[in-house]
């Protein structure tokens, strides 16, 4: 569907195991950091290693706009993946015909090879990076909570959680 936005779905990993899936629908950035703050907490009560996010984002030209509303910008579909060894994007850009259909038009696949243990700000969307950089250096505590009461945080904020290990 035309401008229809698709809703960023998070995986978290421990030894390469799914822990957690769900999707973080934000309305707004003081929404996205409540929704990832609940998230991180997540997370680091699954003791997670790797957190995987794919997203429906803008990608603009212009560097004094936000993607979204700098009228250059494209869509893409954005993979990130997150490792105490570095972050991997890959991003595939594409365009809606006047009848809503999709086509794609470019796919771009880097690595950052910063160390996310020595630089919490690896970029990507840096406020969803610095979200779980703490967690993959091991920098934010354990939650007191169980899992169950974590989930239902997430859920408090919006979050779709679709699977969740006890």
């Amino acid at each position: 569907m035309a401008g229809e936005e698709i809703e960023p779905a998070i995986i978290l990993l421990k030894d390469a195991e799914v822990k957690c899936a769900l999707v973080s629908p934000w309305s707004g950035d003081e929404h996205k950091r409540s929704m990832l703050g609940a998230i991180r907490e997540l997370a680091a009560g699954l003791e997670v290693d790797a957190v995987a996010m794919i997203a429906d984002v803008f990608v603009g030209g212009d560097r004094d706009l936000r993607p979204s509303q700098d009228p250059s910008a494209r869509e893409a579909l954005l993979a990130v993946g997150m490792m105490p060894e570095g972050l991997l994007q890959a991003m595939m850009l594409y365009g809606r015909r006047d009848d809503g259909s999709i086509y794609l038009d470019a796919e771009k696949t880097f690595e950052i090879a910063d160390d996310a243990r020595s630089r919490p700000g690896l970029r990507a969307d840096g406020v969803v990076v610095e979200a779980f950089a703490g967690v993959l250096r091991g920098d934010v505590p354990v939650p007191a909570l169980g899992v169950g009461d974590l989930v239902k945080r997430v859920e408090a904020v919006g979050g779709v959680v679709l699977y969740a290990a006890e």
